[in-house]
């Protein structure tokens, strides 16, 4: 009897799983931006696509006898990474990568499943004034209506189901920053990266969660036999 009881659920699990795919976004669009700066020089990027191919690969930086700062970033389907690093004896220094991910579609299930199975947020400063982070913003619309919007800053694996309208227009934003500074001597770099996939998932089956619970139900009366 529990054996039977246990495969229904699977089987309805299995269904439920076969009917998830991948998001068909109608337009996207990958950006990418960078900026180095120190008390006397100043570099700055940006490129995007379309037009550019992909993958957008940018940095920009700055560097004499006393100052160093850099900036780069990396834009690719299903790949964000930015990273932001600077050197100073004694001045100001600053830098900024930025890569980000824009798509447009609309859902055909009334789940989005948004995968960040890696992301990564490494720091490192050396100095009073010495400042450097990571930062993931998220966020997912459908028309005028905000579903979801999140700023993520400590790395580890991410993953979040969220409910949206079947048929209106969704938009999903992605942005990776790293930022480093130092104001008076020191040095800061940030290195961030994050994968991500996002997949389409139908209704919880009804059919598994009223299994599940006849299995708990049975799995009770077996430790419990009175």
């Amino acid at each position: 009897m529990l054996k039977a009881v246990l495969v229904t659920p699977l089987l309805a699990c299995w269904v439920a799983l076969a009917s998830a795919a991948p998001i068909l976004f109608t337009s996207s669009q990958f950006l990418a931006a960078t900026v180095a700066s120190t008390s006397t020089l100043a570099d700055a990027d940006n490129a995007s696509n379309p037009p550019t191919a992909l993958p957008l690969i940018i940095d920009s930086t700055v560097f004499d006898a006393n100052n160093f700062a850099s900036g780069a970033s990396i834009a690719a389907p299903g790949l964000l990474s930015t990273t932001a690093d600077v050197t100073t004896t004694a001045g100001f220094a600053s830098a900024v990568g930025s890569a980000e991910f824009i798509g447009m579609f609309t859902p055909t299930q009334p789940y989005v499943l948004l995968q960040f199975p890696a992301f990564t947020s490494s720091d490192f400063t050396n100095g009073a004034t010495a400042f450097s982070g990571g930062s993931l913003f998220v966020r997912l619309t459908s028309g005028t209506s905000t579903l979801f919007d999140q700023v993520f800053t400590v790395g580890g694996p991410i993953s979040t189901r969220i409910e949206i309208p079947v048929g209106a227009t969704g938009t999903l934003d992605i942005l990776l920053f790293s930022e480093a500074s130092v104001l008076t001597g020191g040095s800061a770099s940030n290195t961030a990266t994050a994968q991500f996939n996002v997949t389409g998932v139908p209704e919880p089956a009804p059919l598994a969660l009223l299994a599940l619970g006849v299995v708990a139900l049975v799995w009770s009366r077996r430790q419990n036999p009175s």
